[in-house]
């Protein structure tokens, strides 16, 4: 991401709310220092409804160019929509002076890692019941999944895989059984036990009705 920040100023020059706002400062890093490279002068933003303020928006957008970082006092609403959607990164701060911008451009850049590395260890956790070293068994750990920011509920996880996938047997882990499990087994025609680890969780192992092994 290039060292580029747009700082929200009013026409005193002093740090704004974007609602007071009527520039943007634009500030480059270049070698040890941020220099002003230039200012967007911003229309009336809150003029006419919000179509108007969109036109208006879209304009100060493509006169920031390569500029994906805004800092003021407060961005919201609409004005806030629109630039986050956009792909800009919006930070609040008090006070402004140059010389705050490398810490803010840092702390940015960890924030940034610190999402990336969620969304890297939330791209690993399975979100369906995965097939095991032995054809047709699977597993899922839905504590794993419930417990993940990830938006899954017990049948989002499952039914699909139980609608599609022919098995042997599928494990899940989990801390409790799920309340629609009996009916969607007879559905199925599944059969299913129940053991507890120990742990606070339990062990469901679901097979077809009369496999090998099964006792219900």
């Amino acid at each position: 991401m290039q060292k580029i920040i747009a700082v929200i100023l009013d026409e005193d020059d002093r740090l704004s709310e974007i609602k007071d706002a009527r520039k943007l400062s634009v500030y480059r890093k270049s070698r040890q220092s941020w220099t002003k490279e230039k200012e967007v002068i911003l229309p009336r933003l809150y003029h006419g409804g919000m179509a108007d303020i969109r036109k208006n928006l879209a304009g100060v957008i493509k006169d920031l160019d390569n500029c994906k970082i805004i800092a003021g006092k407060s961005i919201t609403g609409l004005v806030y929509n629109v630039f986050n959607n956009a792909g800009f990164i919006l930070s609040e701060i008090d006070d402004f002076d140059p010389s705050v911008l490398d810490g803010l451009y840092s702390r940015i850049l960890k924030e940034i890692d610190a999402l990336n590395d969620v969304e890297t260890e939330l791209s690993n956790i399975p979100t369906a019941p995965v097939e095991t070293e032995i054809k047709g068994n699977y597993f899922l750990d839905f504590d794993l999944l419930k417990n993940s920011a990830l938006p899954y509920s017990s049948k989002t996880a499952l039914l699909p895989f139980l609608n599609s996938v022919r098995f042997n047997r599928l494990e899940i882990l989990c801390d409790h059984v799920m309340p629609w499990l009996d009916l969607e087994m007879k559905k199925r025609n599944l059969s299913y036990t129940v053991t507890e680890n120990g742990k606070g969780q339990s062990n469901i192992l679901i097979r077809p009705a009369g496999a090998e092994g099964d006792k219900n």
